[in-house]
């Protein structure tokens, strides 16, 4: 049969015209689809801030990102709770300690720059800093392993100041070139430090000659766009559209905070959620910044014995249910911030709260429902797989059991403690309550804690003396053997010998202790007074675990064996020197 020329251009029409339907029809159900995906995954994560988003509430903004696009971005809950404003994507949050990276970029910029190099010591650029009797290099300062001491926060609170009083990056400055000591050896330890970052904010000053928010916005911001983005170097400027922060106050009721703190380069800078997803989009366009400088993000720190730490510039890096995380929170002042990223997911999730809501939890539950497909199961350790000790009871003579009972050392000023009660044991660490140690066999016990299987097993040394006590967890497989120390309980006259005046020039402040109720008191004009107790041998630690900044007292006596001062711990900050002197000052 044949086909005419008209016949077949009429065909070809048809054909056409058909295609066009089932592509027409194909691209919508496509479409249709992708927003369906869309909505389930909003209303997910609707369900996850579902606490928050109410209009008596405050709140956070949130953005996800996968292969370079925004795939939700909105708020929820009110920026004022006084004011009935809600938060949207343009409302500007302190993102507290995300503003790390923002300090860290700008070091490898000037380092790839030439400007400055991170084996520099920081002595070359701030004069100022004590010796401690080791380099610390600019390095040390990105990687929180320069051993110096946390000032911006526990330090001050230590000298009294109130954690709403007006502390500057100045005033850090200045009690940082009183320290005496560092708290390690540069590069022997990591320990995360926002006085580091201060003076990193410092040396960009000072090397590129300009004020570090000016540095700032003219080379990272204004490039980026990132319109509603600030350094807050002065507490009386006005930003506008700014959230308040809010705490659980008196009653749990919630409560405004007004944090006055200015610590520049660990914190302080404040953005949108619009603005931060231009800040996740640029680690993967690379447009502000480059190659060096991108390398140089992604090291991580490495310790004087070669091992290698999880942090880089900023950022935590880590293995997450299988994928690769690079990750930081913030948190402080009733402000809250999340960012990870996941470079072979292509996928980077922001949270900016302006409450106490746990970002990083819910960011990981949010990745959880996102990434769902493809998180891989981690491995069991071979130490996982052991067989549990079996709860069975043992029955085990009273006088071994009193042998047992004592102190054991688990790392330095830490001890788990042993004691007797009707013929049981119950163990546990200072602070903390006391659990049932059930016997399994002469010398091992299982401990009752929630959550954890632990073995607890005492060796003997070859004088049939108890020596040490081993810990066993199954959670991880990890093992502690802690040798046994002795010590004598102080009674009340003992105890007098510890009371007195005690001034540290370094934080230029002083403690009056003095012996309360049977315990040891240590008071300061502005803090709260802390209940100390005995520990070892003039070693006592605080009651409870709420002052962070007062963790752990050893006194020091001279040749005559006298009271002479105490060393103060908290959280960061290592042996802090008070010499004792007569006469009480308030």
């Amino acid at each position: 049969m044949g086909f005419t020329m008209k016949t077949v251009i009429k065909n070809l029409l048809w054909a056409c015209f058909l295609v066009w339907i089932f592509s027409a029809f194909s691209c919508e159900r496509i479409a249709r689809s992708a927003v369906l995906v869309d909505s389930s995954i909003e209303e997910r994560i609707d369900k996850v801030f579902s606490a928050w988003d109410k209009p008596d509430s405050p709140g956070a903004a949130i953005a996800i990102i996968r292969n370079g696009e925004v795939l939700i971005k909105k708020g929820y809950g009110c920026a004022s709770v006084e004011h009935d404003i809600p938060i949207t994507t343009k409302t500007v949050f302190n993102i507290a300690s995300l503003s790390k990276q923002f300090t860290a970029m700008a070091i490898a910029v000037l380092a790839a720059k030439g400007d400055l190099s991170l084996d520099d010591d920081i002595r070359k650029h701030i004069p100022e800093i004590p010796e401690f009797g080791g380099k610390i290099s600019v390095g040390h300062l990105i990687h929180h392993t320069s051993g110096l001491r946390e000032f911006g926060y526990v330090g001050m609170k230590m000298a009294g100041w109130d954690n709403e009083d007006m502390i500057t990056h100045k005033q850090i400055l200045k009690m940082l070139t009183k320290q005496k000591e560092s708290n390690f050896a540069p590069g022997e330890e990591y320990s995360y430090c926002n006085t580091g970052y201060c003076l990193l904010a410092e040396i960009v000053s000072r090397v590129s000659g300009e004020p570090f928010l000016e540095w700032m916005q003219k080379n990272i911001f204004y490039p980026l766009e990132m319109k509603n983005t600030y350094v807050k170097d002065d507490i009386h400027a006005v930003i506008k559209k700014v959230a308040n922060p809010y705490i659980q106050g008196k009653r749990d009721k919630l409560a405004r905070y007004n944090t006055l703190k200015a610590p520049v380069g660990a914190g302080c800078i404040y953005s949108t959620i619009e603005d931060m997803t231009k800040w996740a989009q640029n680690f993967e366009n690379g447009n502000v910044g480059g190659p060096k400088v991108f390398a140089m993000m992604r090291t991580r720190g490495v310790l004087n014995n070669g091992n290698v730490i999880n942090y880089a510039f900023g950022q935590h890096v880590s293995l997450w249910n299988g994928l690769l995380k690079i990750d930081h929170s913030g948190a402080g002042g009733g402000w809250n911030s999340y960012f990870a990223r996941f470079p072979d997911q292509k996928y980077s999730i922001i949270i900016l709260a302006n409450c106490e809501m746990g970002a990083s939890r819910i960011g990981n539950k949010i990745n959880r429902i996102l990434l769902k497909e493809n998180l891989r199961p981690t491995e069991k350790s071979p130490a996982l797989k052991s067989k549990r000790v079996k709860k069975i009871h043992f029955d085990v003579n009273p006088e071994l059991l009193k042998k047992y009972v004592g102190a054991y050392e688990v790392r330095p000023s830490l001890y788990f403690r042993v004691e007797e009660r009707n013929k049981t044991l119950w163990g546990g660490f200072t602070k903390r309550p006391k659990r049932r140690m059930l016997p399994v066999s002469e010398n091992e016990f299982f401990w009752m804690i929630p959550g954890n299987d632990v073995k607890l097993s005492f060796t003997f040394d070859e004088n049939k003396n108890v020596s040490s006590l081993r810990i066993f967890e199954y959670s991880d497989g990890s093992e502690t053997i802690s040798k046994r120390v002795d010590y004598v309980a102080y009674n009340i006259e003992k105890l007098k010998e510890f009371a007195g005046n005690y001034y540290s020039e370094e934080l230029q402040t002083v403690y009056f202790v003095e012996v309360k109720n049977g315990s040891l008191c240590l008071q300061h004009q502005k803090n709260e007074d802390v209940e100390l107790l005995q520990e070892l041998d003039d070693f006592f630690v605080s009651d409870s675990l709420e002052p962070y900044w007062c963790e752990k007292v050893r006194f020091f006596r001279d040749k005559d064996k006298g009271v002479v001062g105490f060393l103060l711990s908290g959280y960061h900050v290592r042996n802090v020197r008070f010499t004792k002197f007569e006469q009480r000052t308030f």
